[in-house]
Formats: structure tokens, C-alpha cells, sequence
């Protein structure tokens, strides 16, 4: 503890750490106990929060859940630095195609999707055959994912009507915070936990490096926009919808 963390903010908004130095001056006395954690989680929350809007996935490296043993002032502590370390850990910033497939392309095919949803059903895209339908690949422990989900909800809610479908497809590690996090959210959508990073999953399969990441498949089956998130996410559900 005691250390001071400096950023490169890059101008695809990933963040770098670059070096690790000690307090700029020794006589300056140092937080300590739970005032040194809350002073140390404070400046990771805004580091964070300014700093990074995509995760970077580390292959066969999953957040560590918290002990059962421990408190639950321990465990919140852990639950909040989990959140957080994905997203402060990650090397310089690439171009954004380099977070997926290259071949990934408006008008072609999607590969395909395989495993079960948590409620036990056959994945499968033929299941969405002439609807709109948003894949969104993401994980409990990522924070920029979890700050896209109020969109991607107010967005599902305003056009699941007119056809538009929602699939999770969920990196955690386990199912237990994956129905948690579901039940607390009141996601409505179909999820798939995906295979550990390493094994022949859905996220290896599009060549998926980074989360949130989004897909779009149109009525027609084939791919009708590639990571529209955000702002750009209703827009692309719109002309996808018209077509």
C-alpha cells in the first residue's frame, strides 16, 4: 500500500498502467486500516471510471471469488476490487477490430452459437429466425458491461414487441454470480455461461479479446451491425427492424 498508480488515457479509451512509484513525499502521513482502503478504492473508482469503457479478456485468468469464510465487510471489499482489477490491468489500447474476428462484417454469416441457456434450453440462431437479435458477449465482473446493461434493457423493453431479442452470452466463471446478478438486475433476456477462456467456446469462436461486445443479427440471419453500443445500439435496432 502506499503506492501511487499513474494512467495513460488513450484515445480509445483504454487504460494502461504505466508505473507503479512511492508517495511523492515521505513525511506526509498515510491512510491507514479501513481509511487506507477507502482512500485506495476511491482512487481506483475514478481511475476506472474516466479512464476505460471496454475489458480486456485475459485467457484462462478469471476474477477470484471471494472466500466463503470471509466477512461480509471482507467480501464486500473483494467484490468492489474484483469489479475493478479487469478493468485496470489492461495493456495499451489496439484498434477496436482487433477485439474480435475481422471477418465479423455487416452482411455475412455469424458463426454458430453453441451450448445451453442457464434454464437449460438448446442454443441455437435458427431459434431466432426472423427476429432482431442483439448477442451481447459481457461478464458480471466487468464494469464497463454492467454500465451498458440499463441501455441494452430500456432498449429491449421498447422493442421486444416489435421483434427484437436479447442473448447473453456471460464469461464468468461460474453460475452462481451469473443468476445473482440476473435476479437483482431482473434481466429478462436468455443468458449462456460460455466455456472457461482457453476452451472452444462461443467468445474464441468470433474471436472475442475484449467486453461488452456486441453483435446484431437481422431478420434475415445474417450480420447487421458489428459492436453497436451505446448510442449507436437503437439506431442500428431501428434500420434493422425497417429492412
Amino acid at each position: 500500500m502506499g503506492k501511487r498508480c499513474e494512467a495513460t488515457i488513450s484515445k480509445n479509451s483504454h487504460c494502461q498502467i504505466r508505473r507503479f512509484e512511492g508517495p511523492k513525499s515521505r513525511n506526509k502521513p498515510r491512510p491507514t486500516g479501513s481509511k487506507n482502503r477507502k482512500f485506495m478504492l476511491k482512487k481506483l473508482f475514478i481511475l476506472a471510471a474516466t479512464a476505460t469503457s471496454t475489458a480486456l479478456l485475459v485467457p484462462a485468468v478469471s476474477p477470484p471469488a471471494p472466500s466463503a469464510h470471509k466477512t461480509t465487510k471482507q467480501k464486500t471489499w473483494a467484490d468492489k476490487l474484483n469489479f475493478l482489477l479487469p478493468v485496470l490491468t489492461m495493456p495499451a489500447a489496439h484498434a477496436e477490430g482487433e477485439y474480435w474476428d475481422p471477418k465479423l462484417l455487416p452482411g455475412t454469416e455469424p458463426y454458430p452459437l453453441t451450448g445451453k441457456t442457464i434454464d437449460g434450453k438448446e442454443l441455437s440462431l435458427a431459434n431466432y429466425k426472423g427476429k432482431v437479435l442483439v448477442i451481447d458477449f459481457w461478464a458480471t465482473w466487468c464494469g464497463p458491461c454492467v454500465a451498458e446493461i440499463p441501455n441494452v434493457k430500456a432498449t429491449y423493453e421498447k422493442y421486444h414487441d416489435q421483434g427484437v431479442e436479447v442473448l447473453g452470452i456471460s464469461l464468468d466463471s461460474g453460475q452462481e454470480p451469473l443468476d445473482k446478478f440476473i435476479a437483482d438486475r431482473k434481466i429478462p433476456w436468455a443468458q449462456v455461461l460460455d466455456r472457461p477462456a482457453g476452451d472452444e467456446g462461443n467468445a474464441k469462436r468470433y474471436g472475442v479479446k475484449a467486453i461488452p461486445f456486441v453483435l446484431l443479427i437481422g431478420k434475415d440471419g445474417k450480420i447487421a451491425a458489428v459492436n453497436p453500443r451505446g448510442e449507436k445500439l437503437e439506431p442500428a435496432i431501428k434500420e434493422a427492424l425497417a429492412k
